[in-house]
């Protein structure tokens, strides 16, 4: 038995969405109220997945996801929110009833079209640069990074005359390539 729960306001129905969504699995279905686009998204612990939209803060949600740009820029007042139960739910029962509505529903917000996959997800160069510039912003540059020595120690040798010759040890295989000027395929 599935049970729909319809919220014209996502924002001020917070909390009566909380504890209806308490205990249980299934699909949500995020609609603009504007312009009519959509995002659908799964779990098997509903409550927590929807918290999540609301403990973030504005500020560090831009650029993440087009859902959160769209809930941003439109107000998250501006969403009606359709939640689909799953007593008992399990992870295959979610993704199954999640990609059976993004197949019906065609969502306009969700840029992958297979449910619980991120496959040909890419990352955008504005993410790639966010990313890269916070990595910077720590001082995680080249053998400052934090795995920039782990990994497991190699031992460059060669043979003569069936005697093995050591001629350098690094600490990892990244340091091997970039001190032999060669590529990772080659090592």
């Amino acid at each position: 038995m599935k049970r729909v729960l319809f919220f014209n306001d996502f924002f001020t129905s917070r909390s009566i969405i909380m504890s209806n969504v308490k205990g249980f699995g299934g699909v949500y279905i995020l609609t603009n109220n504007i312009n009519g686009k959509r995002y659908v998204g799964s779990s098997i612990n509903l409550r927590k997945r929807l918290y999540s939209y609301f403990e973030t803060k504005i500020n560090t949600l831009k650029g993440v996801s087009i859902i959160f740009n769209a809930l941003i820029k439109y107000g998250y007042s501006n969403f009606s929110l359709t939640v689909i139960l799953i007593p008992n739910a399990t992870k295959e029962s979610v993704l199954a009833l999640e990609q059976y509505v993004i197949d019906i529903l065609n969502p306009e917000y969700n840029i992958l079209k297979l449910a619980g996959s991120p496959l040909g997800f890419k990352h955008t160069s504005k993410a790639k640069a966010k990313v890269s510039a916070a990595a910077l912003a720590r001082g995680w540059k080249g053998d400052l990074h934090p795995s920039f020595n782990t990994g497991k120690v190699l031992y460059l040798y060669s043979v003569i005359n069936d005697e093995l010759i050591l001629h350098s040890i690094f600490p990892n295989l990244s340091r091997a390539y970039s001190a032999l000027n060669i590529s990772r395929r080659k090592i």
